[in-house]
Order: C-alpha cells, then structure tokens, then sequence
C-alpha cells in the first residue's frame, strides 16, 4: 500500500514529466478504479505542503566528501536526471569515504563508496 505522501512525490514527478492536465486525469483514474477516495484529502494537503517547498524539489542536492570537480558534477547531474540548468546545492559530508548522495525530485541517488562496499559484499555472500 502507498501512503499519501508517496502518491503526492509520485504526482510531483509526473506532473513535470506529463504536465499538470494529463496527471490530474491519470491520478483520478487510478483513485477511481481502486477506490482510494479517502486518501485525496491527504495527497492534497500533501501536495499544498509541497508546493512550498517547490525551489527544494527542483533543487540537485549533493553530498561529498570532497569538492566536486566539473566533471564529476556533469556525471552526477547525469545520474540524477538533473540537466545543466538545474540549481544545485553541494554540501561536505566527511563521514562518507568516497562517492556522492544526490537528492533531485523526491528520489535519493546513492553512489557512495559504502554502498559500493555493501553490495560487493552481498554479491560475494551470494
């Protein structure tokens, strides 16, 4: 089951992909068939809550242990979705050992080097 909060990010990102109109209709469709009535007053509000805090969905946040390089900006943008033109917000996080966590549009993109290390790991268990 989805909660309210999920299904107002999931509109927020069809909305910029498809435009408001066709994701209304789609989003109506989807309540209608499955009979989620009762979470529209919730997705609302979630997505009034939102709306205020729509520079920050737009917004690349990035997480480093080092100064990005513009190529590795360039690279990251790539991953997540984001195009040139995007703002992005860089902060240094010392406790990660290498790679990057970048947050655009509701979705964490992860290529940290511990993550890298985890699933090495899980493979070789496997």
């Amino acid at each position: 089951m989805y909660s309210s909060r999920q299904i107002a990010k999931s509109l927020k990102v069809m909305e910029a992909d498809q435009g408001a109109e066709k994701t209304a209709s789609k989003f109506f469709a989807f309540v209608g068939r499955y009979n989620l009535w009762n979470v529209v007053p919730s997705v609302l509000a979630h997505l009034e809550g939102s709306a205020d805090k729509s520079d920050e969905f737009e917004t690349l946040k990035v997480r480093a242990p080092y100064a990005l390089t513009e190529d590795a900006e360039r690279k990251i943008r790539k991953v997540a979705g984001a195009d040139k033109d995007t703002v992005l917000e860089f902060k240094t996080d010392k406790s990660l050992l290498g790679g990057f966590v970048a947050n655009y549009k509701g979705f964490e993109h992860e290529g940290s080097l511990g993550r890298i290390v985890q699933g090495l790991a899980r493979s070789i268990r496997e």
